[in-house]
């Protein structure tokens, strides 16, 4: 080897040393503070040696660290001459974190990798075991030690410059996807209320208010289960739930919540729809469980559908539906929904529109498990068609929703008995696998709930309204408004994350006053979806170019996914189009 190629041999790997640095974000030589994702609380280094996690202490220099390059893109985590260190100094389960004198031993050094918005930390002298928050745990003097990664929020960390109030938005997800998980805590009255969590993956959910429910029921029973979420065909979202306060007994409620909201945070039009009292059909009932709805076009109206328990159909809990125009009472007398040929029982159900068949998930309440069935219409009749939780363990509450930016699809479920949920993915809607639960994750426990994709400005106002220890904000793609101008009336269009400049021009809406959508210029109705101009005139026609793959027209022009076909939304529990123009 000549001088020339050890030179540039020596160069490039230099040069590789710092790209490897530069990735994780990290800069040698700077003050960072490291916050446990699950728990919100500092790394800190306690008085007796040992690497904690501790509730913030202000200008408190335990918890300040200084991470200086030990070279092939790995740190020293530094406190004076002091540095962390991996007890015993191999790749053994358990081996405490604590505090020892410098000496650049494998030991000492740790690659800092990005996990999403955070980072796991991973020593040298380790194969794959991260810095991990013992036990789970939450509480403040929790010791820091090692275990093999996989994937927990305990595992992970925020990691930002020191005196900054946690991370900044260019440190967080920068993805256009994110969840709300609406559900409730437990059977004690003060657990049987309205509680979020958010995700920015759909897989880990972070639970809002700092472990505290965001919203009581002030009717009825003044307690609510099972918490469903609609965004209706106005944008306005719904909330139904189960009237119940389980201590009086699981035979006690007749009767659905209903509420209202524009920003999922303020509900008001609280009100009771009254089930097991009002209709012959379900004279002496004594369960209205798990209400839903789903928009039906057909009828132009919501299927608002839940399971309920009467004499008359051999005291037997099953689902049932009626029709409803605003959600706040029955339009339509109550029918039969679904019942198993077998004679089972069956609750719990959540049902989808996609691809021009209505998916219905559900539980077997006989056998316990969960399981799929079709039909062509809302109201069905719908065919059985599978099986499809794991047998040995008995699970409740499903829910599906889509990852927001692939084809995949989530489904959530409540093993009640076990203690924790189960995540099942899917492509197809009807084949699923089960996942590991080291690849998902809850810094709670929840119970029966519902997820709805929201957008990154959502996420970040619903955590500013329910504040949560190691919560921090989100990117928010820009959104660029043009205007083209024409012979007749423009509109502004919205686009997401780039700058478009596309002639819209649309005739008037003839019979509908329903705003669908404001842009702060115009207001906007949908007609024979497509659109139509509220105050405005224009005479151009858009393609609704979905229809012909079975999908609707989306109402807003909110992209969560682009491919050959064009642009797509996610609206009402399902994919749609974003019209072309």
């Amino acid at each position: 080897m000549n001088i020339i190629t050890f030179l540039t041999t020596i160069f490039i790997y230099a040069q590789l040393i710092i790209l490897a640095a530069s990735q994780s974000g990290i800069e040698s030589g700077k003050d960072y503070n490291i916050v446990s994702v699950l728990s919100g609380k500092y790394v800190t280094a306690a008085s007796n040696g040992n690497v904690q996690q501790y509730e913030k202490l202000n200008n408190d220099k335990s918890q300040i660290w200084r991470l200086e390059s030990a070279g092939n893109g790995r740190f020293a985590i530094l406190q004076g001459n002091m540095a962390m260190t991996v007890e015993n100094g191999n790749n053994n389960n358990g081996n405490n974190i604590y505090m020892s004198e410098y000496r650049k031993t494998t030991a000492q050094h740790f690659s800092i990798n990005r996990a999403d918005n955070s980072y796991y930390i991973v020593a040298q002298c380790t194969v794959n075991a991260a810095l991990d928050v013992f036990d789970q745990s939450k509480e403040n003097g929790a010791n820091i030690d090692q275990w093999d990664y996989w994937g927990g929020d305990n595992q992970k960390f925020y990691i930002f410059p020191a005196g900054q109030d946690g991370p900044s938005n260019g440190s967080t997800n920068g993805s256009n996807g994110a969840y709300l998980f609406a559900f409730f805590q437990g059977n004690a009255p003060e657990k049987e209320q309205l509680s979020y969590a958010l995700s920015t993956d759909g897989y880990h959910f972070n639970i809002l208010n700092n472990g505290n429910s965001i919203w009581k029921s002030s009717v009825g029973t003044g307690c609510l289960r099972d918490p469903f979420i609609l965004k209706g065909e106005d944008g306005t979202y719904f909330l139904l739930a189960t009237d119940m306060r389980s201590y009086s007994g699981w035979d006690s409620n007749r009767n659905i919540l209903t509420a209202r909201s524009t920003d999922l945070i303020h509900w008001t039009n609280v009100s009771l729809i009254e089930v097991c009292n009002k209709y012959p059909i379900f004279q002496r009932g004594d369960r209205a469980w798990a209400p839903q709805a789903i928009y039906d076009p057909e009828k132009q109206a919501y299927m608002i559908y839940f399971a309920v328990r009467v004499p008359s159909n051999g005291n037997k809990t099953i689902m049932y539906y009626a029709h409803s125009k605003d959600m706040t009472r029955f339009d339509t007398t109550p029918q039969l929904l679904f019942a198993p040929k077998n004679g089972n029982e069956a609750i719990d159900a959540d049902i989808i529109y996609q691809g021009g068949r209505y998916y219905m998930y559900y539980k077997d309440e006989t056998r316990k498990t969960i399981n799929l069935a079709l039909a062509e219409h809302a109201s069905g009749p719908y065919q059985e068609i599978k099986q499809l939780s794991d047998n040995g363990i008995e699970v409740e509450g499903c829910n599906i929703y889509p990852v927001v930016g692939t084809n995949k699809w989530l489904m959530m479920s409540d093993a009640y008995v076990n203690g924790y949920f189960v995540l099942q993915e899917t492509t197809d809607l009807v084949n699923f696998r089960t996942l590991n639960r080291n690849t998902y994750g809850f810094n709670f426990t929840p119970r029966h709930g519902y997820v709805i994709p929201v957008s990154p400005s959502q996420y970040n106002a619903l955590l500013k309204a329910y504040p949560s220890r190691g919560m921090y904000t989100i990117n928010v793609p820009t959104t660029t408004t043009t205007v083209k101008k024409t012979t007749t009336t423009t509109a502004p269009v919205n686009t997401s994350g780039a700058v478009n400049e596309i002639p819209y021009s649309y005739p008037y809406c003839k019979t509908t006053k329903d705003v669908a959508f404001d842009d702060g210029t115009l207001q906007w109705g949908v007609e024979n979806d497509n659109w139509c101009i509220i105050k405005g005139q224009s005479a151009q026609k858009c393609n609704c170019w979905a229809q012909k793959l079975g999908y609707p027209c989306c109402t807003e022009k909110v992209i969560y996914y682009s491919d050959g076909d064009g642009d797509w939304g996610f609206e009402n529990n399902q994919w749609c189009g974003i019209m072309k123009c």
